[in-house]
């Protein structure tokens, strides 16, 4: 973890990349490269589409992988996927070849369902996810609100609790005010201790996965199975969970409406999404020429 600092300027950033180039760059998606519109600057889109020529640009996210996926292609990546917060890493297809899933790790049992019937006794909206899709008890706006921000379709069941016998990849609670959302974060961590990884990638979620799944930790096993040195990433991120990927990669970049407390963990700062931060660092650093509208 740094220490409170003033962020280092960008040209330091440069200097050092022209020394020791990075192995790949690890990017999230919302929050750092889309926008609360979900948008993403055409800068950005540029900048990272020039890259991934020369260099692995991964997405590292907490969304499903079939909603990272277009988003990917977007940027014309074709490296594999991190989703749910890293407990899943996967290939995108290749022609004919499907895609194939380098990693996994389902919550544990007794944590999904416990988290199920906490969000139950608490009225708090609550989804979880089995082979790549979206379930949920109840029709609410808080599904709608994931649903239109994921851009995925909601199948409805009776008994999530049920379901998640089966193995689900993340459960998520969404509360539409923020400071709820970040209380109802505290009394979860509470109940869990250490049997379990509880953050938010957007102030609204509260999302629970399996204690060993984290960018992080997914980052250094495909950077293994790439053949490239995980700690010498540039990485951008935004929120809680992306702090531990920005510990670990030797470039950490946070967008300045990122947290005080995820900025503590990042070296630099760029601009937001709506200003194309990203696109800009990459152009400022000599990994994508000049965006020109």
């Amino acid at each position: 973890m740094f220490e409170m600092m003033q962020p280092l300027p960008l040209t330091e950033l440069a200097n050092d990349i022209q020394k020791a180039p990075p192995s790949c760059i690890v990017v999230d998606l919302d929050g750092t490269c889309l926008d609360g519109a979900q948008h993403m600057h055409p800068r950005t889109r540029h900048a990272l589409e020039e890259a991934a020529r020369h260099l692995p640009v991964i997405v590292a996210t907490g969304r499903m992988y079939c909603s990272a996926l277009p988003w990917a292609r977007y940027i014309a990546t074709d490296a594999p996927l991190i989703c749910y917060q890293g407990a899943m890493i996967r290939t995108q297809e290749q022609g004919e070849m499907p895609p194939t899933t380098i990693y996994e790790q389902p919550v544990p049992e007794d944590v999904a369902t416990e988290t199920i019937a906490m969000a139950r006794a608490h009225n708090w909206h609550r989804q979880i996810y089995v082979d790549d899709l979206l379930y949920c008890e109840e029709d609410r706006p808080e599904a709608r609100l994931y649903a239109t921000i994921a851009d995925v379709p909601i199948q409805f069941v009776e008994d999530l609790g049920a379901l998640a016998l089966r193995g689900t990849t993340k459960v998520v609670l969404v509360l539409p005010d923020a400071e709820k959302a970040q209380h109802a974060r505290g009394i979860v961590k509470d109940a869990f201790g250490g049997r379990a990884r509880v953050v938010g990638s957007l102030r609204q979620f509260v999302e629970v996965s399996h204690v060993d799944a984290s960018k992080g930790q997914a980052l250094s096993r495909l950077g293994t199975w790439l053949g490239v040195d995980p700690r010498m990433a540039l990485a951008f991120g935004d929120a809680g969970n992306d702090i531990d990927m920005l510990d670990l990669a030797q470039y950490g970049v946070a967008v300045e409406e990122a947290d005080a407390a995820v900025q503590e963990h990042a070296k630099w700062i760029c601009a937001g999404p709506r200003e194309g931060g990203v696109g800009r660092v990459l152009e400022h650093v000599g990994l994508a020429g000049t965006y020109r509208p």
